[in-house]
């Protein structure tokens, strides 16, 4: 199976950040822990005809975001499970 292209993998990113979220990601050019603080790690793990992982690395400010966003809190701020939870998802409908 021929290796996956970057733009390939943007794209359903914005996809899934925009239908889900109604935000546009910001796609970093090379990975690298985001600045401003402690980030939080989405991990999924493939195997098959393609054998790899697909991760999604987010600030927590912007982690606190994404629950809210998901889980509609907006009168409450999203616990930490929540915000892991959040992330989980994206990074599941990313990688799928």
């Amino acid at each position: 199976m021929p290796p996956v292209a970057r733009q390939d993998v943007v794209l359903v990113t914005e996809d899934v950040w925009l239908s889900i979220l109604n935000m546009a990601p910001h796609v970093a050019a090379a990975p690298g822990v985001p600045s401003g603080g402690d980030s939080l790690v989405g991990v999924v793990q493939i195997t098959g005809d393609w054998v790899g992982a697909v991760t999604v690395q987010v600030p927590w400010t912007l982690a606190v975001r994404l629950a809210a966003a998901m889980f509609a809190a907006s009168d409450s701020v999203p616990t930490r499970d929540d915000q892991v939870d959040a992330l989980g998802e994206i990074t599941n409908m990313i990688g799928g």
